[in-house]
């Protein structure tokens, strides 16, 4: 997720390629991507996260509580739910910030003292933002009560491996090992977000943020993603439906038809309209993926999804996590869940056979996901009375 400080041209994120390696390199990156080896770095911690939930949580310790924060390369600052504000003390300032959906006003506060399991959030004077995170939390399926911006990578290494679910934390190093695989260039902004310079898509190149806080494979900006309609490079154009902090909104999505990162190439994959080009974390796991922040260095080593088919959403039907209960959020017009009479609203039981309560949200959502033609069993409750639905999937 990216929410970006309008008057510093920041940025902040739920919600995020390349330098093509030439063939030819300057004295200076080939020196540095010979001294390769294998020797071990050093591990200063080690987390698991749930590889099903579409975004990496990490534990944050701060104001006397420990919680579960997105990790969000995409944030050019620490942000807190508002459930804080009571003991973060008043604000330094209100200001207005850009997101992916509308702007937003948001309240600066003094950065309280963070710890990540054992290792320390250093501030530098940088304070922190409080947002509500409330509908986040709905449409993510548990509660979200911060974001873990991208500052946390000064002066740290983190793996993330995304086949075991566990993100490594090293000291810097002077080398690399091997296996964490090819070095792609990164270019760090002054809040120290991580930006690939040169993606290619077909025979363009452009820089997009690294943002593992986004929980979609790749988007771009209104207008590179109408100049890239135009020149057929997207296909099977339709619109979707995203949580942004700045709200829900309706957005185009497609596939691209090629997209490299140094070369790692993919076709068909799914990119949505937005206000900046990014990277997010569908697409980067797909790979075992290292930031080396203090080096500026992308290390991407093939996953065991490196060859996996997105696969989308073409029910129409768009969920929310309420209270323990899961209902209709949103349905797209001239979808398979309006043709099947689905209201926004409607309490549901079952999808598949499914229970919707207890389940993993990302696992439930996953279920509206299929090949066309593919039927989907709805079990749903209106005005106390249980109803049964079929809806039958378009193509995407």
């Amino acid at each position: 997720m990216t929410c970006r400080l309008l008057s510093r041209r920041a940025t902040c994120s739920v919600l995020c390629m390349v330098v093509l390696l030439c063939q030819r390199y300057t004295p200076t990156l080939a020196q540095t991507i010979s001294a390769h080896h294998d020797a071990s770095p050093q591990e200063v911690a080690t987390f698991a996260f749930d590889r099903h939930l579409g975004l990496i949580f990490l534990p944050v310790t701060t104001l006397g509580v420990t919680r579960q924060f997105i990790f969000d390369t995409g944030s050019s600052h620490h942000v807190l739910d508002n459930r804080f504000t009571t003991r973060l003390g008043r604000p330094i300032r209100t200001d207005r910030a850009a997101t992916a959906g509308a702007p937003i006003a948001v309240n600066f506060f003094k950065a309280p003292k963070m710890l990540v399991g054992d290792l320390a959030v250093v501030s530098n004077g940088q304070p922190v933002v409080a947002i509500d995170f409330t509908r986040m939390s709905e449409v993510i399926g548990r509660e979200v009560y911060g974001l873990l911006g991208a500052s946390f990578l000064r002066e740290r290494i983190v793996s993330l491996d995304f086949d075991h679910g566990i993100v490594r934390v090293f000291a810097s190093v002077d080398t690399t090992p091997d296996s964490w695989g090819t070095p792609i260039p990164l270019h760090v902004d002054s809040y120290g977000r991580p930006h690939i310079p040169m993606v290619a898509i077909g025979t363009d190149k452009r820089s997009f943020l690294l943002d593992t806080g986004l929980n979609a494979s790749v988007t771009l900006a209104s207008s590179e993603f109408q100049r890239l309609m135009k020149k057929g490079m997207i296909d099977s154009l339709r619109s979707t439906y995203a949580m942004t902090a700045g709200g829900e909104e309706r957005r185009l999505s497609g596939r691209l038809k090629t997209i490299r990162i140094g070369p790692f190439e993919h076709r068909s994959v799914i990119v949505h309209e937005s206000s900046e080009n990014k990277i997010g974390l569908q697409y980067l796991s797909r790979f075992r993926a290292t930031l080396d922040i203090p080096r500026k260095r992308l290390y991407l080593a093939p996953g065991l999804s490196f060859g996996k088919t997105n696969t989308v959403n073409t029910s129409g039907l768009y969920l929310a996590w309420r209270g323990n209960r899961v209902v209709a959020n949103s349905i797209s017009k001239n979808s398979p869940a309006q043709r099947a009479g689905i209201i926004k609203g409607d309490l549901l039981l079952e999808i598949n056979g499914i229970p919707a309560t207890g389940t993993n949200f990302h696992r439930l959502r996953s279920s509206l996901r299929g090949k066309e033609g593919t039927e989907i069993r709805v079990t749903l409750l209106r005005l106390r009375r249980q109803h049964v639905v079929r809806l039958h999937l378009q193509r995407r």
